[in-house]
């Protein structure tokens, strides 16, 4: 018993005299936690009350959740009082980094507000879990990082494509479930194919095939849609050409790198399937997800054969 305390007592002394119980690309991972997790105390007693000594500050909402976590410069525009987080930042960002250094950290897809010469910021979100993401935002005046905030992003985990870049069109991955047993020029469908510039119609007119952006559409000879499947890159249409990866959201959050361990915490446990596929039927259509290894190779919607739609209503006989 006194050796845990011992033990015990050298912790908070290591905690106080100055080491950083978490920092760096841990930090995110904070954001949705419960305030009372073990992570999330250590930081606190860590900081000690006092934000201003330690240049961290936490926030969380009325749940008692991580939302926001912001890493303060000691160069700051709030006052002599708010020392520099001592820790690593995130993405490899130093206090030191310039703007073009730290875009450079935190890749492509980034978004920018402000004037480079007074007060500026810059954006990009990740993903953090299956359902969430979060948002990094460095800000600079004159020049000078003077704070970097991440902020979780309830549900944003749908929003990003595949590249990591946010999803900025009107196409959602939920979307393809309700192009089957549509025509091919179906408000939905259209939506997505313009996006892209060009497509191979086959001479038989039942595929529409954007190879490059991982996309097939396969139709009845009336243009009815039968099945639309989307690809990670490097796969073969059915016509045989090397696709693209499809960058848009899938459904319900998916990722072409989620294994079937990530495919079922998202969509719970399939209605079937073998081998290297399994399905789940949502009403008329049927989502089939295919692997190949660990990660998913395609997802193809397709009519619901087995679906039986609801009976009418039956009409109560009024009394003569």
């Amino acid at each position: 018993m006194r050796l845990v305390i011992t033990l015990f007592a050298l912790l908070i002394t290591f905690v106080a005299i100055g080491q950083v119980p978490v920092e760096g690309d841990e930090l995110p991972k904070l954001l949705g936690q419960q305030q009372a997790s073990a992570q999330i105390q250590s930081l606190e007693s860590y900081i000690g009350g006092s934000y201003e000594a330690r240049g961290i500050k936490l926030h969380y909402n009325a749940e008692g959740r991580m939302v926001r976590i912001e890493l303060f410069n000691k160069n700051n525009p709030w006052g002599q009082s708010i020392q520099q987080f001592q820790g690593k930042l995130p993405k490899g960002i130093t206090f030191e980094d310039n703007i073009v250094q730290t875009k450079k950290k935190l890749g492509d897809g980034i978004e920018v507000d402000g004037e480079v010469s007074t007060t500026y910021f810059i954006y990009k979100q990740f993903e953090l879990n299956n359902f969430d993401s979060y948002k990094i935002s460095a800000e600079y005046i004159a020049g000078r990082l003077i704070s970097l905030s991440l902020i979780l992003v309830e549900g944003g985990s749908g929003d990003l494509m595949e590249d990591g870049t946010i999803n900025k069109s009107n196409f959602r991955g939920e979307s393809l479930l309700s192009i089957v047993k549509k025509s091919k020029n179906n408000l939905e469908l259209q939506k997505l194919i313009e996006l892209f510039d060009t497509y191979y119609s086959y001479a038989d007119k039942t595929h529409i095939i954007y190879a490059p952006h991982g996309l097939e559409v396969v139709t009845d000879y009336s243009g009815m849609v039968q099945e639309i499947t989307v690809y990670a890159q490097g796969q073969n249409t059915s016509q045989g050409e090397v696709t693209g990866a499809f960058k848009y959201p899938l459904p319900y959050g998916l990722k072409f790198q989620d294994n079937r361990g990530a495919v079922t915490q998202k969509l719970g446990q399939p209605a079937g399937g073998q081998g290297s596929e399994i399905y789940y039927n949502y009403g008329p259509s049927r989502m089939t997800v295919y692997f190949t290894g660990d990660k998913i190779a395609k997802v193809s919607v397709s009519i619901n054969d087995e679906y039986q739609p609801p009976a009418p209503p039956v009409k109560k006989q009024t009394k003569p």
